[in-house]
């Protein structure tokens, strides 16, 4: 990771000196801003939920690698083998030729920071501040990478969604007036590059008498293959009407156009907690014990332990917040 400490006044001058915050012991100061270093990558991977390989299957860590931009080739249609009778060539009268496209996916820097007075080092002591400050920066890098990445996945590029017409892929369920969003997906259905790790840059500030602190990371998503995903639209907010029929469709659209599963043989869903109560209200209603299967075995980051909601119909099912929400219907 690149990371730097130093005072933007004087660079190596030691706190403490004539004029400076002499106050708070420089060691301490050193020593919360390695602990942020050490600490907030780690924090970032247990919040973040997209990049997580059993939900997106294609994984670029291009850090080491020259530019921006990852050139991902994707195998286009074809068609079965042919009968073939004895002694007839196969080529050319029966070719079947290997033809790609490719898909491009360029990453993006997303950034936060917060600046830490000297009071509140002096009176929360470094422990308690370092751990707000990883917490907070690794919180915004991850919503921010997660927000991005369903805005890709439903859209095909990063960016609010102006209405329900930026939807780029296949759509069940419908609202009224405003929209939440979610989806349902093959783990092949797009792709994530991380350029640069979670990063902090933290440097002094003598007129203010404290620390400017900023986390940085580089990634971005890319829709591979946009028939492999199929969007979830319901009404806005507590009147979330996403059903048990919407789910069997998106599945039965996946089906019908090959989309594989991931590794525990099931697609992977989406859902914002009022749609998940929706759902689990019209299970409930059943009155023989279906819903949700638990999925135990989930193997993943923090947030995947947390977020899981269970299988249903073929799907495995996380919750998120940030999946678009309060989008105009066109």
């Amino acid at each position: 990771m690149a990371n730097n400490y130093g005072y933007s006044y004087n660079v190596g001058q030691a706190v403490g000196g004539d004029g400076v915050t002499g106050s708070v012991d420089h060691t301490n100061i050193q020593a919360m801003y390695s602990e942020i270093v050490g600490d907030l990558a780690v924090y970032f991977n247990n919040q973040v939920l997209l990049p997580n390989p059993s939900i997106i299957a294609l994984n670029y860590p291009i850090a080491s690698a020259a530019g921006n931009t990852v050139k991902i080739p994707v195998q286009d249609v074809y068609d079965p083998a042919e009968l073939v009778p004895e002694a007839k060539d196969i080529i050319p009268d029966y070719a079947n030729d290997l033809n790609t496209s490719a898909v491009m996916l360029e990453v993006a820097k997303r950034g936060a920071g917060t600046f830490i007075t000297s009071e509140a080092v002096e009176d929360g002591g470094t422990g308690v501040v370092t751990s707000q400050v990883v917490n907070q920066l690794a919180q915004a890098l991850a919503q921010a990478t997660d927000i991005a990445g369903f805005q890709t996945l439903l859209a095909g590029a990063e960016g609010a969604l102006a209405d329900s017409d930026a939807v780029n892929v296949d759509k069940v369920g419908a609202g009224t007036t405003s929209a939440d969003y979610c989806l349902v997906m093959s783990p092949q259905a797009a792709a994530y590059a991380s350029k640069r790790a979670p990063s902090v840059n933290m440097d002094a500030d003598i007129n203010a008498d404290g620390w400017v602190t900023t986390g940085t990371t580089r990634n971005g998503f890319a829709q591979v293959r946009p028939e492999f995903i199929v969007a979830m639209e319901s009404t806005a907010g507590s009147a979330a009407d996403v059903t048990v029929e919407h789910i069997a469709e998106a599945v039965a659209k996946l089906r019908s156009v090959n989309a594989p599963t991931g590794a525990d043989g099931n697609y992977v869903g989406v859902l914002n907690p009022w749609q998940e109560f929706a759902l689990n209200k019209e299970l409930a209603a059943t009155g023989n014990g279906a819903g949700f299967i638990p999925n135990p075995s989930n193997i993943g980051n923090q947030v995947m332990s947390t977020a899981t909601i269970g299988t249903l119909m073929g799907v495995t099912f996380y919750r998120s917040n940030n999946l678009p929400q309060g989008i105009t219907v066109a």
